[in-house]
């Protein structure tokens, strides 16, 4: 039999030679500009007379890789003639001219060429807050809805 001393010696560490080496490994990453937007409806409500004016307010909110740069453009929407925007009844066949600013005087036209559109870098954080100002036609407009 094995004594006890003999048991301990085979359970006694050994000394073990470690060799250090080292190595570079190339690490990388592309990261896009790029942003996306949110876009909140743009509601002017109820229209109490058979004409006059109604304004409206609303954002879009920007969400963009910080730095990047952006450009805002609006088209004419849907219903555009080639004259500008309109709101359409559910008929299709009554509309509500309409239009959009990037300015609460409503003097600087949304559009869809860089000069009149909105753009700039995204600060660092990346969030941006665009304000969207809009104001209906003040002549006279058949009751409905408008959308």
């Amino acid at each position: 039999l094995p004594s006890a001393g003999a048991m301990l010696a085979a359970f006694a560490p050994m000394p073990v030679s470690a060799e250090t080496v080292s190595g570079t490994m190339a690490v990388g990453a592309t990261v896009e500009e790029r942003c996306h937007i949110d876009v909140r409806p743009l509601a002017f409500g109820t229209r109490p007379e058979i004409h006059g004016a109604l304004a409206a307010q609303s954002t879009l909110a920007l969400a963009c890789t910080p730095a990047a740069s952006y450009l805002v453009t609006m088209d004419n929407g849907r219903n555009d003639d080639g004259q500008g925007r309109r709101m359409a009844d559910a008929s299709g066949m009554r509309y509500l001219a309409y239009d959009i600013f990037t300015d609460p005087a409503h003097t600087r036209r949304w559009g869809t060429h860089a000069a009149d559109a909105v753009g700039a870098a995204a600060p660092s954080h990346g969030r941006v807050q665009l304000a969207v100002y809009a104001k209906t036609s003040d002549g006279r407009v058949a009751p409905g809805e408008y959308h």
